[in-house]
């Protein structure tokens, strides 16, 4: 898939959802910073390496990677409360610039 097509879906999304599964090896920090340098409200399963980048319900929401009625019903949450959606992804990008940039 080309980068492009990857960016555009990223940018129309209404918020992110990244299963990473359990690993003792981080993975997913790129997409994970990516959606959050966006403004994207991301959920992502608590795996080695998100834990450093997501601070729970405030730049982004931890869910349970073996409990999909947890997704479920963080997933519902969000679409019944846009604000939130709004919320998380404002703090994300906002956290980008401040923390997590090239230039810190």
């Amino acid at each position: 898939m080309p980068k492009s097509f990857y960016i555009k879906l990223l940018a129309n999304s209404r918020f992110v959802i990244l299963p990473l599964e359990k690993s003792y090896y981080a993975t997913g920090q790129i997409a994970l910073l990516e959606a959050m340098a966006m403004g994207k409200a991301v959920m992502v399963s608590r795996a080695a390496g998100t834990v450093d980048y997501i601070e729970d319900w405030k730049t982004g929401i931890f869910f349970n990677s073996e409990d999909m009625n947890d997704l479920r019903k963080k997933m519902e949450y969000l679409y019944e409360n846009p604000e939130e959606i709004l919320r998380i992804g404002k703090n994300a990008r906002q956290v980008i610039e401040e923390k997590f940039n090239e230039k810190t």
